[in-house]
């Protein structure tokens, strides 16, 4: 089984350019929803404004409230970072085959406090490969508005 990925949280302003506006993006989604709406849906991020992160991309379904996650999309350097196919899998299955590609506490601390979590100096084993670093930026979607039912991760692989 891979190790579990070690993290330290960090400040956005230590985080790699793509991730930074990444987290703009969003925060921009956000404020420019209704005071009443708290948080940006997926559909308000738009393929076309993201053309530039999209290989970076993943975008996770919240499922049984954060007891385990889809992966609905995963962008092409995330893929060949992890070398086996995850589209359309669940976490849990993977976990089970000894694959870890999220950290679920992680999804779970971006659940409950609706923000974003921006994270440096991550390592996780990947398939037939020694330790890979990155830095990672998730943030929640709600489709209503205020419960978080998908989550979008943006990577950035090799030296913190």
């Amino acid at each position: 089984m891979s190790p579990p990925l070690h993290r330290a949280t960090a400040d956005a302003s230590e985080l790699k350019r793509p991730l930074k506006s990444f987290l703009e993006y969003w925060e921009e989604r956000r404020d420019a929803k209704a005071v009443s709406v708290k948080l940006p849906s997926k559909d308000d991020m738009d393929p076309l404004d993201l053309r530039g992160l999209l290989n970076k991309v993943m975008l996770f379904e919240v499922l049984d409230g954060g007891k385990d996650f889809k992966i609905r999309i995963c962008g092409q350097e995330v893929r060949e970072t992890l070398t086996v196919p995850v589209k359309g899998e669940l976490l849990s299955d993977l976990e089970k085959q000894g694959v870890v590609v999220a950290d679920m506490d992680a999804f779970q601390f971006v659940i409950s406090s609706c923000e974003p979590l921006c994270e440096i100096n991550r390592s996780m084993a990947a398939v037939g490969r020694p330790h890979v670093n990155f830095q990672s930026v998730v943030v929640p979607l709600s489709t209503d508005g205020t419960s978080v039912d998908f989550l979008m991760g943006a990577y950035v692989y090799g030296e913190n």
